[in-house]
């Protein structure tokens, strides 16, 4: 072979090996993506993950609405209030898991936050899984996608029931309190009254003569005093003025 054969095989051979060294630098560079994507993928089902795992340890009630009448994803405590796996309320219609009353009051309130893209908070007697009827706590937060309609609800619920009760019997006690207030100050007025009216009782009974009937009626008037002063104490002791016990007059 000439001078000229061996310069051509060699020019051929280089551009080959060039070929070769780019053909490297693109499977480096592929793989480099491929990790990079790998990675970014195993981040987020990790986030995911995390997220789930929040979400399903929490006491509060979390799910989101895909319309006025179907659920999106919910959370563990959503499914355990409705005594449901959580895979038979998620992406299903809300007639497929509630019962008919506790529906028609969800739904008004889910209508009115898809309407109005506002968010709402109500209070909602909805049954448990035992079928007790529960007072919960409703926030509905709407979602709006990039034309300004609302896409996604999320709703969050907290049961109040025995919040309620309580402040139900933390009002009746105060109520009973200024009951008992108002009686004691009656009965501390009524009191002073009473002694001035069992004082000359007293004293018109001495007066009176032995065996009279003017004599007779004062002392009715005395007899009747004193169990007037038995109730008085009574009262005191319902006002918690007095630690007497209370006894049948």
């Amino acid at each position: 072979r000439g001078p000229r054969g061996r310069g051509n095989a060699h020019q051929a051979h280089g551009r080959l090996g060039g070929r070769l060294a780019s053909d490297n630098y693109g499977i480096r560079e592929f793989r480099s993506i491929a990790a990079g994507a790998g990675k970014a993928f195993a981040d987020l089902e990790a986030a995911r993950h995390n997220q789930r795992f929040l979400l399903d340890n929490i006491h509060i009630q979390v799910w989101y609405l895909t319309d006025e009448a179907t659920y999106g994803a919910v959370n563990q405590a959503h499914a355990d209030f409705l005594g449901k796996p959580a895979a038979e309320v998620a992406f299903r219609e809300l007639s497929a898991v509630l019962p008919a009353e506790a529906l028609a009051r969800m739904r008004r309130g889910n209508r009115q936050v898809f309407a109005q893209a506002v968010p709402l908070r109500t209070e909602e007697w909805v049954p448990d899984a035992a079928g007790n009827r529960r007072l919960v706590s409703i926030q509905r937060t709407p979602y709006l996608d990039d034309r300004g309609r609302v896409d996604t609800v999320v709703c969050v619920a907290d049961d109040i029931t025995e919040r309620r009760q309580m402040e139900t019997e933390l009002r009746q006690n105060q109520k009973m309190e200024a009951i008992g207030t108002l009686a004691g100050g009656i009965a501390h007025d009524f009191n002073n009254i009473l002694a001035s009216i069992v004082g000359f009782t007293e004293l018109a009974i001495e007066d009176a003569p032995r065996g009279s009937s003017q004599r007779d009626f004062l002392q009715e008037v005395f007899n009747a005093s004193q169990r007037a002063k038995h109730l008085i104490r009574q009262i005191l002791t319902f006002a918690r003025q007095d630690e007497e016990e209370i006894r049948p007059i």
